[in-house]
């Protein structure tokens, strides 16, 4: 049977003034593609593309919208899934340094906060007695959000940023509401996931190198455990404002203005990100002038840059700085681009974008000191 395309025009269940658009392809002839992190739960024919997300984002999502559906929940529980999800992972399935035998299965990525794992960060010496290859799949961690939900007296009726804190009790419980927004517009795209995939339940994860982690063609392969750590922490603020002057080694603040709500700005985020990932051993300036001067980093020509990598933009003194997060295609067969994480500027969030090539750039990867043994 010949593919189908549709361009649907989806408008947020709650009313929001958010439109967004999302491809949705069906081709009989071929399976979706579908990440190794997911243990092969999602071998569906449908695949969907949304802008601003990857295919993997959009697989640990649809596990999310899955599982929520399988399990009875009420919309706006799973939503709360997703803008926990979004919080604590950037909606990826995260191995830690910290817990051993973690990196043994498929990951999109590393995370340094505590002992915690998974797309919804559980901590291994809370919830480990499971086993690590339970933690380390992200339907099985689906499954946790929603049974521990089904504790919350309320949960079917209340605000779903609130019900996110009351799961993950988090030490920033401000900002799963960031989310909202764009985790009602994503179940939209994605809810009928559950009818339309195998029943999710619990299993154990799929071993690292079993299948290509990031599937469809995109990749944060490459920087190392140490680059991966600073993707996946600055990727936690993804949605958060800019703010000048905003962000510390703590988190985000409100910055040189006291702005109403706390942020980043370009040089924050990255000084949050490389101390989150190195464990509090590398502390940068708060400027972009000092951070591409830090004897801590080498220069790395563009064509060989690695996820992690910071890149610093202008002619002399670099007046804008983002962390590069490897090659993602925007949607199944499509061809990768490279992407960064980044403050924008002024009235733009936290996000991805594609990295642009339009004025200098210098690329700086910034490192731990390597130990006697090492050197």
């Amino acid at each position: 049977m010949a593919s189908r395309w549709w361009v649907v025009a989806v408008v947020s269940l709650f009313a929001l003034p958010m439109l967004l658009v999302v491809i949705i392809g069906s081709d009989d002839s071929q399976t979706g593609c579908v990440s190794g992190a997911l243990s092969g739960a999602l071998a569906s024919a449908d695949s969907a593309h949304v802008d601003g997300y990857s295919p993997q984002q959009l697989q640990i999502a649809q596990v999310a919208v899955a599982v929520g559906e399988q399990h009875g929940a009420a919309p706006n529980v799973i939503v709360a899934a997703l803008m926990a999800a979004m919080q604590e992972s950037s909606l990826r399935n995260l191995s830690n340094d910290a817990v051993e035998g973690s990196s043994g299965y498929a990951h999109d990525g590393v995370g340094g906060d505590h002992d915690s794992v998974g797309p919804w960060q559980m901590r291994a010496s809370v919830w480990g007695g499971a086993g690590i290859d339970q933690l380390m799949n992200p339907a099985y961690q689906a499954n946790w959000f929603y049974n521990q939900a089904d504790k919350v007296d309320g949960a079917a009726s209340m605000d779903p940023g609130e019900l996110a804190q009351t799961v993950e009790v988090s030490d920033f419980p401000d900002q799963y509401g960031t989310h909202r927004r764009e985790a009602e517009a994503l179940y939209m795209a994605l809810r009928g996931a559950g009818s339309r995939l195998p029943q999710l339940a619990s299993g154990p994860a799929r071993p690292a190198g079993s299948t290509d982690t990031m599937g469809c063609g995109g990749s944060h392969s490459g920087g190392g455990d140490f680059g991966q750590a600073i993707v996946a922490a600055a990727e936690r603020w993804i949605g958060l404002p800019y703010v000048w002057g905003g962000g510390d080694t703590a988190g985000p603040t409100t910055g040189l203005d006291g702005a109403a709500e706390p942020g980043f700005d370009c040089s924050g985020l990255t000084l949050n990100a490389v101390f989150a990932a190195s464990h509090g051993t590398i502390t940068l300036s708060h400027t972009t002038g000092s951070q591409v001067a830090d004897s801590r980093g080498v220069t790395v020509n563009i064509n060989e840059k690695q996820p992690g990598d910071l890149i610093f933009f202008g002619a002399g003194v670099p007046h804008h700085v983002a962390i590069y997060v490897g090659q993602l295609a925007p949607r199944a067969g499509a061809e990768p681009v490279d992407m960064v994480v980044h403050a924008p500027d002024f009235g733009v969030p936290v996000q991805l974008a594609p990295l642009w090539t339009t004025e200098p750039m210098v690329v700086r990867r910034i490192g731990p000191k390597p130990t006697p043994s090492e050197a």
